[in-house]
């Protein structure tokens, strides 16, 4: 396991994730890409129901997501039937 990878477990909520990823990012940018040094198929998730939609969500808690532009980990809010703002079909 990376040192890296060490990082994104020990982050207890989706805001630290997210500047942990940023930071990695940041560092490995010029090298190898994030994927080189995290699993980012398996971050840590921080409660809330699953999505049914994890297109484009990296990771969530009870009413937010975590998403990436390519070069940014930023985050985005949930529907209140559970699905990432930009995923949701439900009236509300």
């Amino acid at each position: 396991m990376t040192t890296e990878q060490e990082k994104i477990n020990a982050t207890t909520t989706l805001n630290q994730l997210c500047d942990t990823l940023n930071e990695i990012s940041d560092e490995v940018r010029e090298n190898v890409g994030i994927d080189q040094v995290v699993d980012t198929c398996n971050l840590p998730t921080f409660g809330g129901v699953d999505p049914q939609n994890t297109s484009e969500v990296w990771s969530w808690d009870e009413k937010r997501v975590l998403v990436a532009d390519g070069s940014r980990w930023s985050i985005a809010d949930r529907c209140v039937c559970g699905e990432a703002d930009f995923h949701c079909r439900c009236d509300k």
